[in-house]
């Protein structure tokens, strides 16, 4: 080849990646799914912008900067020294605090954020992880659908009424919210910033345990837990298995929370159970329908329940799969299905709840 043709070529190849970087924030990346991540959650998940919606609406553009309290979580926790890719942890990036009114039995919650999500892209760029989805960082209408759920405020139901009577009766989460979450164990299944497992732990649930792949998504949780008041602590969640208290019971700590390292395609044979399990956002692609489904007898208690918010219209065949083999394969039904209006910074979302239960 000619030098005027290696220059050309070298030329189309940089333009080439500078336009794959430039795009990487506006554009739907590859899935976390591909390398054993969750699009949204078990993983890091992956959140799809709306056309008709700017991106960024869930954003406060005056957040308040983060400042951290000396000797808290930020210094001492041993998971705010886990690095993603081996380079890089919470404290490379700035961060900032939404104030987000849930309402009802949680009011509002203080969320440790990155400043911006591409930032959080600028981290994955510099490791070579161009592919990798850097939404986590960002508050998205599923995660405050479910967190409103969660504290039992909803615009309305949809559904037979049998189903939902038969909830109301036998205490599903939808239904009696405040009784149920006092000495509760919870799990918030591929968390990201948390919102959902925030609500819960202010709810009264016992202990609430965040697992997603990202360990900057983790160490923002667990510095929104510090900065709403509840405690931090390290090591292994305590689920229902060895756990002698009952639901409704609560512990003289006040609700613990925790956070570890999941991926939802490598559970361990001792995972622990969950009274309750919240996910958002786990349905987008196809692939990811079995793995959520797998994990339902390996997160689940015997009395446990799901809590899923999923966007109404992105993907109804993916979520109309998951609710088809989570009853035949572990008899796990759909007890309830609300669909919740989310209005924030002027723009309105529809998101769908449901609520499941073991038979």
């Amino acid at each position: 080849m000619s030098a005027l043709g290696v220059a050309a070529s070298l030329m189309r190849r940089a333009a080439s990646i500078g336009a794959s970087t430039r795009g990487a924030s506006r554009v739907h990346r590859r899935s976390h799914h591909d390398s054993g991540h969750r699009a949204p959650r078990g993983a890091t998940r992956r959140r799809h912008h709306q056309p008709n919606q700017p991106r960024g609406w869930w954003a406060i553009a005056d957040a308040a900067a983060y400042d951290p309290p000396q000797g808290g979580a930020l210094d001492t926790h041993p998971i705010m020294s886990v690095k993603t890719g081996g380079r890089f942890t919470i404290r490379d990036l700035d961060l900032v605090v939404d104030e987000v009114d849930i309402g009802g039995a949680c009011g509002v919650v203080l969320v440790v954020r990155p400043k911006s999500e591409d930032d959080v892209l600028d981290l994955y760029v510099e490791m070579g992880r161009e592919d990798a989805d850097p939404y986590w960082a960002a508050l998205w209408p599923s995660s405050i659908a479910l967190a409103k759920g969660v504290a039992g405020v909803g615009d309305g139901v949809i559904g037979d009424g049998v189903n939902e009577r038969n909830a109301m009766d036998e205490g599903s989460v939808a239904g009696t919210r405040g009784n149920l979450m006092s000495g509760m164990s919870v799990c918030d299944v591929g968390a990201g910033l948390g919102l959902a497992g925030l609500a819960a732990a202010m709810c009264g649930a016992k202990t609430v345990a965040f697992y997603d792949r990202e360990p900057l998504a983790l160490q923002c949780c667990l510095l929104s837990a510090e900065a709403n008041g509840l405690a931090v602590v390290a090591g292994e969640p305590v689920g229902r298995d060895g756990d002698e208290d009952e639901p409704g019971e609560s512990s003289s700590m006040g609700t613990v929370c925790v956070a570890e390292v999941f991926d939802w395609n490598n559970v361990s044979d001792t995972q622990r159970t969950f009274d309750l399990v919240l996910a958002c956002d786990v349905l987008y692609e196809t692939h990811a329908v079995s793995p959520v489904c797998s994990l339902i007898p390996k997160l689940t208690s015997e009395r446990g329940r799901w809590m899923v918010a999923d966007p109404p219209n992105r993907a109804p065949k993916n979520r109309a799969a998951f609710l088809a083999q989570a009853e035949t394969d572990h008899g796990m039904t759909l007890v309830r299905e609300r669909r919740t209006t989310v209005t924030r910074c002027g723009s309105s979302d529809d998101v769908l709840v449901l609520d499941l239960r073991l038979r």
